[in-house]
């Protein structure tokens, strides 16, 4: 993975388990993760918070990346007769 995880979490999230759950579910080691942002209570409008709160990825530009997007765009240009 190029990129660094982070997570957030509400104020009543368990911050720990969070991150567990999330480094298992996107098979990030939990030692990858940078940082958690933790939103306090708003105004009262959203009732359901999300039990592990949101995992936001950050995948780096590689010269895979760019010679992956480059075969896609010759494939196009040969299939469309471009």
């Amino acid at each position: 993975m190029d990129g660094a995880p982070g997570s957030i979490s509400n104020a009543d999230n368990d911050e720990p388990a969070a991150r567990e759950w999330w480094s298992a579910e996107v098979e990030v080691p939990l030692a990858d993760f940078t940082k958690t942002d933790v939103k306090p209570d708003g105004t009262g409008h959203r009732k359901n918070h999300l039990p592990y709160g949101v995992c936001t990825l950050i995948k780096g530009k590689s010269a895979d990346a760019f010679v992956i997007t480059m075969a896609w765009v010759e494939f196009l240009q040969v299939r469309l007769g471009r």
